[in-house]
């Protein structure tokens, strides 16, 4: 009995340590790919292989932009990237910090 719960413990380490390395390694990955810059003017295809995949895409077409592509470096801030016929023509909130 004493070798089975020794055995339990011993599993029960190992997969709490695993998933504490995955959750900090994914939130390296999130912050390595804003070592990229984007620029305005730069396609989708651009924007996508400086910064990786977006966390979220809205399609909404509004008066001067057709898609937004928001990413999630941490939790207290977001980058939202504006396209127009798969251009980047703006950044928020502050494109000077974007680009």
């Amino acid at each position: 009995m004493k070798k089975i719960y020794i055995i339990f413990v011993v599993l029960l380490l190992i997969g709490c340590s695993s998933a504490i390395v995955s959750s900090s390694q994914t939130m390296i990955n999130k912050e390595e790919r804003f070592q990229g810059r984007v620029k305005l003017g730069m396609t989708q295809d651009q924007v996508r292989a400086s910064w990786g995949e977006p966390d979220k895409v809205i399609k909404k077409r509004g008066k001067d932009f057709d898609e937004i592509w928001i990413y999630v470096p941490n939790w207290k801030f977001k980058n939202y990237l504006y396209f127009r016929d798969g251009l980047l023509i703006r950044g928020n909130p502050n494109p000077e910090n974007l680009i």
